[in-house]
């Protein structure tokens, strides 16, 4: 996995607001425990795909993804969903992930 760079803020604002689920981001945040940031991080992103199982913003994830871990889109689009999963869970640098999760929701927070 890749470390986090500033740029990865406005990918992923840009894939909530296409994919238009910022209320159930605030939903799961707002029923999260803080504390827990690998709980959070996941919530989040399971409510992120949640959100874009449309086809509106599939390949932006699948972009996306692929560039966080490093690894062809082809790997991400036909890969095992539980690989993917376990990497961004598991993978050095997974709490800096979640910790991005975490600063990108309150970013979008203070837009509104």
């Amino acid at each position: 996995m890749r470390k986090l760079m500033f740029k990865d803020v406005f990918t992923m604002s840009r894939i909530i607001t296409k994919a238009g689920i910022k209320k159930d981001l605030e939903r799961i945040v707002s029923e999260s425990d803080s504390g827990d940031r690998l709980s959070l991080g996941i919530d989040f992103a399971l409510g992120i795909m949640e959100g874009v199982s449309g086809e509106k913003v599939e390949q932006e994830i699948y972009k996306f993804l692929a560039d966080v871990l490093e690894c062809d889109v082809k790997d991400i689009e036909e890969g095992d969903p539980m690989t993917v999963i376990n990497r961004l869970t598991n993978d050095e640098g997974h709490e800096q992930w979640s910790d991005f999760f975490i600063n990108v929701w309150k970013l979008l927070q203070k837009k509104t």
